[in-house]
């Protein structure tokens, strides 16, 4: 797989921090600060989400498990938002996990629905979202303007021959054969990505991707 080489949105990843149960919070924060070791039960702290930031975090985790004086046991799992956050929610008394992340907060009817001051939305990192193709260009760039990449994935430019393609990359016309039809593949469920994508698409080329 090819990188596309277009302006593309930065993320910035939430953490959905749950305050639900301090005295768990507590007892982690305690064990990280301890001043001496002692015989302890495992101190488990769990979240999932995004992919995106998934390997920042192991290594978080990682530094923290070894610096940390009791015995602690952190996982996060890159599962993707939507899910990250359904797992987080849990059944609403009772979190599936203590902390998810994406680049999308709760919705406001799922945020209602907690109990007061029960969670925390945190910014944590930034990352770079971009496309990926299949296309052979040689030792060239594949170059698609934000306009021309809505145009795309809204199916009115179907073939990468097209004119407007071409325009931006005219190396194309001698490497691909004439129809070479341009196949989209998208996620089927909520993305934190998809969702950074639609709105900077919308905001740099709203005719070709309104809201």
């Amino acid at each position: 797989r090819k990188a596309l080489t277009t302006r593309t949105p930065l993320c910035r990843f939430i953490l959905h921090l749950s305050t639900m149960n301090l005295s768990n919070a507590a007892l982690f924060l305690g064990a990280v600060l301890a001043s001496t070791a002692s015989a302890q039960s495992v101190i488990s702290v769990h979240g999932s989400g995004t992919t995106n930031p998934s390997k920042c975090y192991w290594q978080i985790m990682d530094q923290m498990q070894a610096q940390a004086k009791l015995p602690v046991k952190m996982t996060y799992r890159g599962v993707g938002s939507s899910t990250g956050q359904a797992e987080f929610m849990g059944d609403i008394t009772v979190s599936d996990n203590m902390f998810g992340s994406g680049d999308i907060p709760l919705k406001a009817e799922d945020y209602n629905q907690l109990p007061a001051n029960s969670m925390l939305h945190l910014p944590i990192v930034l990352g770079a979202i971009s496309f990926f193709h299949s296309v052979p260009t040689g030792d060239e760039k594949l170059n698609l303007s934000p306009c021309l990449l809505a145009k795309i994935l809204n199916r009115k430019v179907t073939d990468w021959t097209d004119d407007l393609v071409i325009n931006e990359n005219p190396n194309l016309a001698d490497i691909l054969p004439s129809p070479s039809p341009i196949t989209v593949a998208h996620r089927v469920l909520g993305s934190s990505s998809t969702s950074s994508i639609t709105a900077y698409l919308n905001k740099v080329c709203p005719d070709e991707w309104p809201a």
